[in-house]
């Protein structure tokens, strides 16, 4: 797995454990997490609109859904650093955005708005997000 500088940066943590999707790549420690149809921890990926978190460590991909589990930072004051998918620019900070993969918040997307960029890095094109939690009515099929 490639070793970057993404990941936990400070806050309060409120570490969990959930099973894994067997379908889910192997997960690198600072992943932003979702949880599939049936319950299990993957990673996130565009257009998902239901973050469960951050993994706070690493795990192979499970043989069956659920046997293999991981803690997950679930915590809306913990800060991680992730990408940008595109050019970080001042305005950027305040905003809520999507994710564009699991280590990089689309900054040019809302429509699931499930980060909240706290600080902005423009030397390395990165930012600081949090979970932002979207109110149930604005999240479609509830």
């Amino acid at each position: 797995m490639a070793s970057d500088n993404y990941g936990y940066r400070s806050g309060r943590r409120d570490l969990r454990s959930y099973p894994v999707a067997a379908a889910s790549a192997a997960i690198v420690e600072g992943d932003m997490l979702t949880i599939d149809a049936n319950g299990f921890a993957s990673q996130a990926s565009a257009g998902d609109n239901r973050l469960l978190g951050f993994a706070a460590e690493g795990c192979a991909s499970p043989a069956s859904d659920g046997d293999t589990s991981i803690l997950v930072d679930v915590s809306r004051e913990s800060v991680f650093y992730v990408a940008g998918s595109t050019a970080v620019t001042q305005s950027d900070l305040g905003k809520v955005c999507d994710i564009s993969d699991a280590r990089t918040a689309d900054l040019a997307a809302s429509v699931d708005d499930v980060l909240f960029i706290r600080d902005i890095d423009i030397t390395n094109q990165a930012v600081y997000v949090s979970i932002h939690v979207v109110p149930v009515a604005a999240v479609a099929g509830v």
